[in-house]
């Protein structure tokens, strides 16, 4: 299947729209900038005719958001630990 951006229909604005209306409703802490520009790259990833696209974006974005690995939401209050620590801890006595 060939993925063409959505970004391109006559429809996007109307799709991002909704996209980002649903995710600030999900993920109220995240900055809505950055809940605009993860909609936009989902958005660049989802085939344009695939007839469920505001579930299809809100799922890909969802998961740009919130994959700790790639993306790390500015309200975390929880640093991630160094390996120096994280290995201190297991040889702590």
């Amino acid at each position: 299947m060939k993925y063409i951006a959505c970004l391109h229909e006559p429809d996007a604005d109307s799709i991002h729209r909704q996209v980002v209306a649903n995710l600030t409703q999900i993920l109220p802490s995240y900055d809505i900038a950055k809940i605009e520009s993860t909609v936009y790259e989902a958005m660049n990833s989802v085939d344009y005719n695939d007839k469920k696209k505001v579930p299809a974006i809100t799922e890909k974005a969802i998961m740009l958001l919130i994959n700790p690995e790639t993306k790390v939401p500015k309200t975390r209050k929880n640093p991630k630990k160094s390996h120096e620590d994280m290995i201190s801890e297991i040889f702590a006595d």
